[in-house]
């Protein structure tokens, strides 16, 4: 089994070795403990990485909040990861 390594210092603080891939992730807390901060890391790890996904972002009204907070979080173009699929 491979491991996705999550290039982001705090998170490699707590998962050094990784996510087990495949696997299957449950992110989990209280309103406002940060869980799309988390769920994004993932996301833009994987997709860095060559990965394809679905997402259901059940609490942003829209996919274009989604979109911005992933390029503001961590410079993830998902237009442009979105064409590159096409």
């Amino acid at each position: 089994m491979e491991n996705l390594k999550i290039n982001i210092p705090w998170l490699e603080e707590l998962l050094p070795e990784g996510i087990k891939i495949p696997s299957s992730t449950l992110i989990s807390g209280p309103g406002g403990t940060g869980k799309p901060l988390v769920e994004f890391a993932f996301v833009d790890a994987w997709l860095k990485a060559g990965g394809f996904l679905i997402g259901v972002p059940l609490q942003y009204p829209s996919g274009e909040l989604v979109r911005i907070a992933m390029q503001k979080l961590y410079g993830t173009d998902l237009k442009r990861l979105n064409r590159r699929w096409r």
